[in-house]
This record gives C-alpha cells, structure tokens and sequence, in this order.
C-alpha cells in the first residue's frame, strides 16, 4: 500500500504534467501491467480515470476560489491539452460548463467524492 500512496502523492502533485502508466508503475516499483491491475482494484478506477478526476476537480477548486483566472488559464494549469477537451471532461462530471459552474453562487462538488 505505501508504493500507491506513494504514486497518489506523486500524482497530485504532478497534475499539470504528462502521466503515463509506464512511469508511474516504475516510482510503484511494479510492472506498468501488475501496477494497473492493483491500481484499479484498489482505487476502483483505472489510473486514467484517476488523474482525469483529479484534474477536474483540482480545476472545479480553482474556478470557484479565484475568478480572476480565465477559464482556459485553469485548464492549461490543470494538464489538459485543449480547452475543448477540459470543457467536454467538465460538462460531463458536472453537468454545466466551467462558465455556468463559477457564476453558481456555491459551487458543489458532486461526482464520486464530496470536496466542498
């Protein structure tokens, strides 16, 4: 358990950067096959969708905490590629735009976790 800790933690810090599989099951010490496989039994998502849901809502936190940044600026600071890409993968977690969302008076935070 301590080497996923230890990939969670690497991985929250490195939101904004390229995380592949193979690169994480080599700071776990495992096989990117045996990594992916303990991984998902134990986090019940694979590592894709981890770091995908990690970065939505570490982006959903920023555009309701600092409306002063644009939206595509959060994106880019979130690790998606595209605008387009961080505005389909938000829609879909939370059933609004990142626009709709940071003008909401509080926002809640509702897929899978609780946050707020």
């Amino acid at each position: 358990m301590a080497r996923i800790n230890r990939v969670i933690d690497y991985i929250e810090k490195n939101l904004n950067e390229d995380i592949t599989l193979e690169k994480i099951a080599q700071i776990a010490c495992f096989s990117p096959f045996h990594f992916h496989r303990i991984f998902s039994t134990l986090t019940n998502e694979t590592l894709n969708s981890f770091v995908q849901r990690l970065r939505i809502e570490k982006a959903a936190r920023q555009l309701s905490n600092d409306k002063t940044v644009s939206i595509s600026e959060i994106a880019d600071k979130c690790g998606f590629g595209s605008v387009a890409h961080f505005s389909r993968t938000f829609r879909k977690y939370f059933g609004l735009t990142a626009k709709e969302f940071r003008e909401t008076e509080k926002a809640i935070f509702f897929h899978r976790r609780f946050l707020l």
